[in-house]
């Protein structure tokens, strides 16, 4: 919505760009450009108020996660320390990098961009936006050589030129799914899918021999 899409950024108000927008594009070709500019001021007037009553420690409107963390941010609060670490950087709401933005203590920044999951929530890669100096971490200790070699394959796709190295425990790596006489020995088996739709086609193959769905 136009007020989530405000709460996650730093501006001070809600503004245009706070439209979804798949809404704007729909409601420009329904009612015209200079209706919808009406329209479009209109609701935005109506967010800018609701965002007053949520703010106003009086009032009864629910303050959503998301506003607190707006509150916080826009008080200008200095970070009580001389060294700010940030883990998963790479899915920093915009409201939290302009709050590190506004600091003026030491701040490095962790993550992975290829590890991005909250792009649909407005979150942006406080990495890629903060023009820090750079150092890749390229060692893992928590597999072996056989699936990094695995995720490079990937990586490939998703951060051409990452280097990756295993440097722990021997691990295997099958790339095609069991067949369903390979499931009798009692050992699990997972099969990783990319949408809703092969998560149903896999519980459909592998419902006789026993499935269960993870992940939401």
């Amino acid at each position: 919505s136009v007020l989530q899409r405000f709460l996650a950024d730093d501006a001070e108000a809600p503004e245009p760009r706070h439209l979804p927008p798949d809404l704007a594009a729909a409601l420009e070709e329904r009612l015209g450009a200079a209706r919808f500019r009406e329209r479009r001021t209109w609701l935005l007037r109506r967010v800018t108020r609701l965002w007053h009553r949520i703010a106003d420690p009086d009032d009864p409107t629910p303050l959503p996660h998301d506003g607190y963390l707006k509150l916080f941010a826009g008080a200008g609060h200095p970070a009580p320390a001389r060294l700010l670490l940030i883990d998963e950087a790479q899915d920093i709401a915009p409201v939290s990098l302009g709050w590190l933005r506004r600091q003026s203590v030491q701040t490095i920044l962790v993550g992975d961009p290829a590890q991005r999951i909250y792009g649909f929530r407005g979150a942006v890669d406080a990495m890629a936006a903060s023009g820090h100096p750079e150092v890749r971490l390229t060692r893992s200790f928590r597999f072996g050589e056989e699936i990094a070699a695995c995720a490079r394959r990937v990586l490939r796709v998703l951060a051409p030129g990452a280097a990756l190295l295993g440097a722990g425990r021997a691990g295997r790596v099958r790339s095609d799914p069991p067949a369903r006489g390979q499931l009798d020995d009692g050992r699990p088996r997972a099969v990783l899918c990319r949408s809703n739709a092969g998560v149903v086609e896999a519980i459909i193959a592998y419902a006789d021999v026993g499935v269960q769905g993870v992940g939401g």
